[in-house]
């Protein structure tokens, strides 16, 4: 199996609002057994991933935070973690791909090798980044989701954050 191809459709699919619930399974599945890699998807999205082009990174991320929500736990290994959220803390820079950054960051959140540390920097990321009021309902909804699963599950980490946490809320 090409991941390649499978990624390549998958992206055609967004653009064409098809459903791609049969390729994302097989993504899902593939990894999940250890026929592909975490990595192996990544590096297949990497031209789309680091493209100059918005909706083309947009559709990047969008596949993989689609591929990381349907992932089950031992799927992710704890060093992929470190660096997923690295990469979706710097993209929530970036207006466009921001609906599907908080999908991904949400599936991350719930996985048992997230730390404290990536709840600091995912919540400082957004804090600073987002103008979560500019987006839509949904988008809003998932913002908010991730500041409540980091309260429940990193208070810890949210409490270091201290004023910086309180402010960034606040505006």
């Amino acid at each position: 199996m090409e991941v390649q191809r499978l990624v390549d459709a998958y992206i055609i699919g967004l653009g064409e609002n098809a459903d791609n619930a049969e390729l994302r399974t097989t993504l899902v599945t593939s990894i999940s057994i250890g026929d592909i890699s975490l990595l192996e998807l990544v590096q297949a999205l990497g031209e789309y991933l680091a493209s100059e082009e918005a909706s083309r990174r947009c559709k990047g991320v969008n596949v993989l935070s689609d591929v990381l929500a349907d992932l089950p736990d031992d799927a992710i290994p704890a060093v992929a973690t470190a660096k997923l959220v690295q990469f979706f803390s710097a993209r929530l820079a970036d207006a466009t791909c921001v609906p599907h950054v908080l999908t991904a960051v949400l599936a991350l959140m719930r996985h048992p090798s997230f730390t404290d540390q990536f709840a600091t920097d995912i919540l400082g990321a957004l804090l600073k980044e987002v103008h979560v009021q500019s987006f839509q309902y949904s988008t809003r909804k998932a913002a908010y989701q991730l500041v409540e699963l980091a309260l429940d599950s990193h208070p810890k980490a949210v409490a270091k954050m201290g004023d910086d946490f309180v402010l960034g809320f606040a505006q």
